[in-house]
């Protein structure tokens, strides 16, 4: 692969909680990666949106998936933040509508440069209430995520390196609202192009929806279900290309019982007798004399 954007659309997103993950995995699959080319697609180009969405976690989505990703994580993620905040529904919109005239003004400024000017971001909440790892945060954190998860603000180049968390923050272009059940189809098939085939409840797992949620998604796919030795999986759509083995990381979207052995001869591939039934597709061109010889083992 030769962009960030085209190993972004091939994994659904790159795992983003540390900032340096982004760089090393998308180095890590592109042919002549450097910092710089990376550093553009992520604050430059438009083309890539740093969000927290599945399972509240940090994801660097394509920006075409990013509208799906935030229709179904908003409205909950809004519902816990008022509750861990300890604030009014009233309170929390308000709060936010200071955060944006701030960046409206600013242009761009980091957290805390905005809690100057807005004092409850200030305020320390209490996370995890009466357990032996308590900590105390500022509201800040969770309030300026809410604004990019909602599409309201973004994360903007970094105030230090590429390898800082300190984000700048900048004002954004309001996205159209997409129906939950429509957003939830299109993760769904997006998911099943790029690792099937799969099971409902390795897209359960992944995406933390309930059981019904998953099956009802996965039907309006289309996707057919194909008989596997170890269960009933989907295989992708028709005319979805899968991307190149080595290019697909064998543990992302897997549920933990579902992971595979590692392959001796290259660590990011399963190993050719672990799980055959969910990676058979995968490497079946991948055989030649330069492996160990089993089928699977990729030639390099």
């Amino acid at each position: 692969m030769k962009t960030v954007q085209e190993v972004a659309d091939a994994l659904i997103g790159l795992h983003a909680t540390d900032p340096a993950t982004v760089f090393l995995a998308a180095a890590a699959r592109i042919h002549a990666p450097t910092t710089a080319a990376i550093d553009a697609a992520l604050y430059d180009t438009g083309d890539l949106a740093r969000i927290r969405c599945i399972r509240r976690t940090m994801f660097v989505l394509p920006a075409s998936l990013a509208l799906a990703a935030r229709a179904v994580t908003v409205k909950d993620a809004q519902r816990k933040l008022c509750q861990e905040l300890g604030w009014e529904a009233a309170r929390y919109a308000a709060v936010q509508e200071s955060v944006l005239a701030t960046l409206a003004a600013r242009g761009q400024a980091t957290a805390a440069e905005l809690a100057v000017d807005v004092p409850a971001l200030r305020e320390q909440i209490v996370t995890f209430p009466g357990k032996s790892y308590e900590s105390r945060r500022r509201a800040g954190a969770p309030v300026l995520g809410a604004l990019a998860a909602e599409g309201r603000s973004r994360r903007s180049r970094p105030a230090d390196s590429w390898t800082s968390a300190q984000f700048r923050w900048a004002p954004a272009t309001p996205l159209p609202r997409l129906p939950a059940a429509e957003a939830k189809t299109e993760l769904a098939r997006r998911y099943v192009s790029a690792f099937g085939p799969v099971t409902a409840g390795d897209l359960k797992w992944w995406t933390g929806w309930t059981l019904t949620d998953t099956r009802k998604a996965l039907a309006a796919t289309g996707a057919q279900e194909v008989a596997l030795d170890e269960g009933t999986d989907r295989p992708p759509p028709p005319g979805r290309p899968r991307p190149w083995g080595p290019y697909r990381h064998p543990h992302r979207g897997r549920s933990p019982d579902r992971l595979p052995r590692q392959n001796p001869c290259h660590p990011l591939l399963p190993h050719p007798t672990g799980t055959p039934a969910v990676f058979r597709a995968s490497h079946k061109r991948l055989t030649g004399s330069a492996g160990c010889g089993a089928e699977g083992c990729p030639t390099f």
